[in-house]
């Protein structure tokens, strides 16, 4: 028979600001979308309400990666440990063997340590999606202060089509992230985890 025991993960700075930076996505994506299509979608009353909530969730995520940035290279001094290595390919490749084939048949989970590859690369990609996201974002809302990052683009048509093309592959990785957020023991561990801080490990 299985054992499984309850095992402290998440310490409470880290599900803060996790939640901080899940929330700021998440209103980023719905604040960006009346801001993109007002004719369509009208989420937060005016657009200039829109913009306003776009830019404070914008400025929350950017208190995210630099508070966590300090956290994991000066608090805890394990920021290498939640980066990605060459030798970390190879074992994604067996972690996606796992979510696309081995979770369907109840093959035994990999035990890849406190953050598995796919979570060291995501770490890892984020914070530097997020630059170019940032600069393209605030070169829409003042083209003449970020001549330089319109002129960079091509012109504010390509700064708009980047900006877009980020956006996407933040939904993307979000919707991915959550769906993952679903494959522990149970449903809802993983979630649960991020409130109390404890999640539930197989050991036998």
């Amino acid at each position: 028979m299985a054992q499984y025991i309850r095992h402290y993960r998440h310490p409470l700075y880290v599900r803060i600001t996790h939640g901080v930076h899940a929330l700021s996505m998440i209103m980023l994506v719905l604040t960006g979308l009346q801001i993109a299509v007002p004719a369509y979608v009208n989420l937060f009353g005016t657009i200039s309400m829109a913009r306003y909530m776009h830019f404070i969730f914008a400025w929350l995520i950017i208190w995210c990666y630099v508070s966590r940035g300090y956290y994991y290279f000066f608090v805890t001094r394990k920021a290498w440990d939640i980066m990605v290595r060459p030798s970390d390919i190879p074992a994604f490749f067996k972690l996606l063997k796992y979510y696309l084939w081995g979770i369907f048949v109840h093959a035994p989970k990999p035990d890849f340590g406190k953050y598995n590859p796919g979570q060291k690369i995501a770490y890892s990609i984020w914070p530097l999606v997020f630059i170019p996201q940032f600069l393209t974002g605030f070169a829409l809302y003042e083209p003449e202060i970020f001549m330089g990052v319109v002129d960079f683009f091509g012109g504010l048509g390509y700064v708009r089509y980047w900006h877009f093309i980020l956006t996407v592959f933040y939904v993307i990785s979000l919707l991915a992230h959550i769906y993952l957020g679903s494959t522990g023991v149970t449903v809802k561990d993983y979630y649960l985890s991020m409130i109390t801080g404890y999640e539930t490990k197989k050991v036998s």
